[in-house]
């Protein structure tokens, strides 16, 4: 039987995947709904696009006040994503929220400065 709709399967029909045996339609299925993990071939790198956001604005210092936060809020939301394929740590999460904070923190003491003379 087919793990994902129940279906009966002949021994053509019968795909096994880590154990459990699907049918094509759903295969297919899970690979587009990405329910099946073990079918992923790319994931997006949300630890790589926190740590763009927060190094990148050093080149101008006028983009800190939009890419830090940007840099925490996409930290923060792809913490608890699939990350790569091969294991990773979280290491760029936590380098993308400090220095995110800092730029954060050099923005707010940039604007202060500005206004108050």
């Amino acid at each position: 039987m087919c793990d994902g709709c129940g279906r009966f399967l002949c021994a053509l029909c019968d795909v096994e995947l880590s154990g459990q045996h699907f049918c094509a339609p759903c295969l297919e299925t899970g690979q587009r709904k990405r329910t099946l993990t073990q079918l992923e071939t790319r994931r997006v790198l949300y630890d790589n696009i926190a740590l763009a956001l927060a190094i990148l604005p050093v080149l101008s210092c006028f983009l800190f006040p939009v890419t830090s936060p940007l840099a925490i809020a996409v930290a923060i939301w792809g913490w608890r994503k699939p990350s790569s394929l091969l294991p990773r740590t979280r290491v760029r999460f936590v380098l993308a929220i400090l220095i995110g904070l800092l730029g954060l923190g050099l923005s707010i003491a940039w604007w202060i400065t500005i206004f108050a003379s």
